[in-house]
């Protein structure tokens, strides 16, 4: 069902939840979109529509806003590597500060009410440090994100698992670990939908996808010879990487406490819990609403 949702089915939602409503409608990526952003809004004035992904919110809007409904609506995205281009959307297309929203928390001041809570005493006021420092434990992997964005290489990073390209003892992505486990799960998800589908045109889609799949020198060449752009880390870094790494780090340095309540899920979760609408008054996020606000006369940002 997922794969039939497009531009167009989200448009024609927001249409008939417009002639329904007086809300103003919020389109985000994800499922667990709202439950980072809910707080940060009036309940009462406003619904989220999921788009399943920035392109179909961003083509969306655009749809929208080529037939003059230009107030009610708005979208939230990921940034993700768009301050690599310089890309402009359209004023209702509202971008996260850095990469993603999880990268924005992990570096406001929530992160640090959590090493307060969690970690050993002189890593209690460190929380920018802690962040920036698994930043750049992930290069390796960060910098097979670009290469895969900008080359259109098709590589699967989907639910991808840091643990099994960390050296735990020292804190290090091994690039050879993690040129091999991404081409490897690449090579299993292709294959694992090729059995699934059908489609003629599909099949000889994915076919093609795994023939020029480049090999595991090539690519561990091009990770290794890329040079990133002088650009702040924040703007690159993937949010889900960030968290699973913090943790790993909590366990084995900077935390104090049984390392099972920081687990993936319940760190997640525990970061979303800690952002408030106080951290969130202070993005650039906030003030691009605000200003959308101002223009289409409503009020439905909550005060910090």
């Amino acid at each position: 069902m997922i794969d039939e949702i497009n531009e167009d089915t989200i448009a024609s939602e927001i249409q008939m939840m417009r002639a329904a409503t007086d809300s103003t409608i919020i389109i985000v990526e994800g499922c667990h979109d709202p439950l980072v952003y809910l707080k940060m809004f009036n309940s009462d004035c406003i619904q989220f529509v999921t788009s399943f992904g920035k392109e179909n919110a961003i083509k969306a809007v655009e749809l929208l806003n080529m037939e003059n409904c230009t107030s009610n609506y708005f979208a939230i995205v990921d940034k993700d590597f768009d301050g690599m281009n310089s890309i402009v959307y359209p004023v209702n297309v509202i971008e996260t500060d850095y990469h993603d929203i999880e990268v924005v928390m992990l570096y406001s001041n929530s992160f640090n009410r959590i090493c307060i809570e969690y970690c050993k005493d002189e890593f209690k006021d460190q929380s920018f440090e802690i962040a920036k420092f698994c930043s750049s434990l992930l290069l390796p992997l960060t910098k097979l994100r670009i290469i895969n964005h900008f080359n259109n290489l098709h590589l699967d990073f989907s639910d991808i698992e840091i643990k099994k390209i960390v050296t735990v003892k020292e804190l290090i992505v091994d690039n050879n670990k993690l040129v091999k486990y991404v081409l490897s799960k690449t090579k299993d998800a292709i294959l694992c939908k090729l059995k699934k589908i059908s489609s003629l045109e599909k099949i000889e889609y994915l076919n093609f996808i795994l023939k020029n799949l480049p090999s595991e020198a090539k690519l561990l060449m091009m990770t290794t010879e890329y040079a990133i752009p002088v650009i702040d880390i924040r703007e690159i870094t993937n949010g889900h990487d960030l968290i699973e790494i913090i943790g790993i780090a909590f366990q084995k340095k900077y935390g104090s406490i049984d390392p099972r309540i920081i687990g993936k899920e319940n760190f997640q979760k525990t970061i979303r819990l800690s952002f408030s609408p106080l951290e969130f008054k202070n993005t650039k996020m906030y003030e691009k609403i605000n200003s959308w606000e101002v223009v289409n006369k409503v009020n439905i940002l909550l005060s910090a």
